[in-house]
């Protein structure tokens, strides 16, 4: 059958679809039971650009036998891979390793899995799996993976993470707050908000966060449809990958933790810094609109903070989370304490400008404190087991 495989391929080569599928058909109905001529014909619905019939063929592969093989699961990985969808890549890889735990080319899909969303914090696991997927392969050469490979997987997110995310604090904080008060007030203008003209454009500021938010689902929603598949039971496959992760890789709810404890560093600016801009500007207190705006807020990002956890790491692990990391729990204190100072001033009319400016200060110090969890994570030689 590799011979077929070879000629099917052959004329994808050529880009004669129909004619690779018509033997691919073939031979699924002289195979009926084998799952590999099914996955084949998945890779040249991908390579046609069919992601809808690529990922019906997938799942038809992994039930036409009862006894599958990891490495079925080990082309399905890489098929999910090329269609971009890294849940899916990531959970079959592992349940090849899991069934063939000295299968190089498992470990080897499972690396490129774990790899190609870096934004998951995973290349320390795809480090492993490529060291083992090298190790097992070592009486294979021409089958082992590049150097080459392996450095590419090592270097291509870590090295250059924490330098991008610094270019974008700097940047937000330059550029950040000037940009976002003048759409703020550019849409409040268009619709005819009745506001002193120096006074912040809060209602258009609120508009544009809305927006941004919702643009960035938008933008995920169509990544996910023209990637084949359907927003909810993509947003539930990635909600069962993360829970197993959590639970299976060690240290890896201590990462996510210490991770989530650097966004925290911008939160105090975002919400309560604003407030003493008019006792800098106009030595006149925050109104009291604009403390209670700020306190709902706090009140709000509280009450959502922990069912959205539990949501997303399902019941009795959001208490785990929230103690996996002690920077976590040390940096909600101190954001909380931020912007809980900010209120208490606000609230008694405090217009000493020397406390203004100290608070302020802070706030915009505490937002350095991101690189001490992109530091820790960096230098977590954690080992999945």
């Amino acid at each position: 059958m590799e011979s077929e495989y070879d000629h099917v391929l052959e004329l994808c080569t050529l880009k004669r679809f129909d004619q690779a599928r018509t033997r691919l058909n073939h031979l699924i109905a002289e195979h009926p039971h084998d799952p590999g001529p099914i996955l084949v014909l998945a890779h040249v619905h991908i390579l046609e650009g069919s992601p809808h019939a690529a990922r019906e063929a997938i799942d038809r592969a992994m039930i036409v036998t009862p006894d599958l093989q990891a490495r079925e699961l080990v082309l399905a990985s890489r098929l999910f891979r090329l269609l971009g969808d890294v849940t899916q890549a990531i959970s079959h890889g592992r349940r090849a390793v899991e069934i063939d735990p000295d299968l190089w080319m498992a470990h080897e899909a499972l690396a490129d899995a774990y790899a190609a969303d870096p934004k998951r914090n995973l290349l320390l696991e795809a480090d492993y799996h490529a060291a083992k997927a090298a190790e097992l392969a070592a009486g294979e050469p021409e089958t082992q993976p590049t150097p080459e490979e392996q450095v590419e997987r090592r270097s291509s997110w870590t090295s250059i993470r924490p330098g991008v995310l610094l270019v974008v604090s700097i940047l937000c904080l330059m550029f950040g707050a000037t940009i976002l008060k003048w759409l703020g007030r550019r849409i409040e203008d268009l619709l005819e908000v009745d506001r002193p003209q120096d006074e912040f454009p809060l209602v258009g500021v609120l508009i544009v966060l809305a927006v941004g938010v919702a643009g960035w689902g938008i933008y995920r929603a169509i990544r996910i449809w023209r990637g084949g598949d359907r927003i909810g039971p993509a947003i539930q496959r990635r909600r069962a990958v993360s829970r197993e992760l959590h639970v299976t890789l060690p240290d890896k709810l201590a990462v996510s933790a210490t991770s989530f404890a650097g966004w925290l560093c911008f939160l105090p600016l975002l919400v309560t810094v604003w407030l003493g801009i008019a006792v800098l500007d106009e030595k006149v207190p925050p109104s009291p609109g604009a403390v209670a705006v700020a306190a709902a807020v706090v009140a709000v990002l509280s009450l959502l903070l922990w069912p959205a956890l539990r949501w997303w790491l399902g019941p009795g692990q959001p208490r785990r989370f929230l103690t996996a990391s002690l920077t976590l729990c040390i940096y909600l204190l101190i954001t909380g304490g931020l912007m809980a100072t900010s209120i208490i001033m606000a609230a008694v009319q405090v217009t000493d400008e020397r406390a203004w400016i100290t608070v302020t200060v802070l706030h915009f110090a505490w937002m350095l404190a991101v690189f001490v969890p992109i530091i820790k994570v960096s230098n977590m030689g954690r080992i999945p087991g």
